[in-house]
């Protein structure tokens, strides 16, 4: 914004002064002279005011697509969090089933040495 302020402050003085000198050197009477500066002013007010407008618009147009940007992003990381604590749930879910059916064959395991050494020492 500093860059846009700046050329624009440029832009008014150089216009200002170019129209100055041209209307100074110009061979006309005083009171055209100034009749024609007072014009140039006028004009180069009503471009200053319009490139302002213009500029303002832009920035409500850019703060808009940020606050735009942001929302979605926010959006997003609560879609991720979501599916990162299902992952989650699921990983635990599976590291539950697998120790229990290990469990189960371990005790199995056991059963069934301990029955053959009963069977195997009768």
């Amino acid at each position: 914004m500093a860059n846009s302020r700046d050329f624009l402050l440029g832009m008014t003085i150089g216009g200002l002064i170019g129209s100055a000198v041209g209307l100074l050197y110009a061979p006309k009477p005083g009171a055209e002279t100034v009749q024609e500066l007072s014009e140039q002013a006028n004009n180069l007010k009503q471009r200053v005011a319009e490139v302002a407008e213009n500029l303002q618009s832009a920035g409500v147009r850019v703060t808009a697509t940020i606050s735009d940007g942001k929302e979605k992003g926010v959006r997003l990381a609560a879609v991720q969090k979501e599916s990162v604590q299902a992952a989650v749930r699921a990983g635990k879910q599976a590291y539950l089933d697998t120790a229990e059916k290990l469990r189960q064959e371990g005790a199995e395991t056991a059963e069934t040495s301990e029955t053959e050494s009963q069977d195997n020492g009768a």
